[in-house]
């Protein structure tokens, strides 16, 4: 049997597009304390905008990442692709609590892989985040609509730790992930979860 990664904490944040995520964790991360939290920087093959923490590369650098094993994750989404860097577990070895966005579909083999995996859902209403990625700019009416459309009717097959509704402000949103993330030093953690989940 193959030991799990620990003793830190990978602690995954889920949600659907328009949901804030990576702005309420910038937030958040400027508050965590950083000997205590590690926050990875995703490669993307897409140019980040200023609320992402990642590395853009073309496609083929991606691959050669992946095929030299340079990648604890690796997923698709929206005809791009995103990894997580295999420096991660050494942090989570180290004791460090490792915090990044991640897709959905990971879920199930991180949990498996990590000996602490704690999956935090940040969402939103539909007509929120509607408005949310209009404002990005990114895709046009029809290619928004379309995203929204897929992602209401991806089920999701997992059951979150604790779920943040990201509806007011985003400085809200990210008080209640900060508390969320202290409680993994604490003994509370189940109490702290439990009034998150639904």
């Amino acid at each position: 049997m193959i030991e799990k990664i620990g003793p830190g904490y990978l602690v995954l944040i889920v949600g659907p597009s328009g949901a804030g995520k990576d702005t309420v964790l910038n937030i958040a991360r400027e508050t965590l304390d950083r000997e205590s939290f590690h926050f990875p920087v995703r490669i993307v093959t897409r140019r980040s905008d200023v609320t992402e923490a990642t590395q853009y590369v073309t496609s083929d650098d991606f691959e050669r990442v992946q095929q030299l094993g340079g990648l604890s994750f690796v997923w698709r989404a929206h005809g791009l692709s995103y990894g997580l860097p295999r420096s991660m577990d050494d942090e989570i070895g180290a004791g460090r609590n490792v915090v990044s966005n991640v897709s959905r579909g990971i879920v199930k083999d991180a949990r498996e892989r990590y000996r602490n995996c704690f999956v935090i859902l940040i969402t939103a209403n539909a007509a929120t985040r509607a408005e949310r990625l209009a404002a990005r700019g990114r895709e046009n009416p029809d290619e928004l609509a379309a995203r929204l459309s897929r992602e209401t009717l991806v089920s999701v097959d997992f059951e979150p730790d604790a779920v943040i509704e990201n509806e007011t402000t985003p400085d809200q949103a990210a008080r209640s992930l900060v508390q969320l993330l202290d409680e993994l030093r604490q003994p509370a953690l189940g109490a702290t979860a439990a009034a998150y989940s639904r």
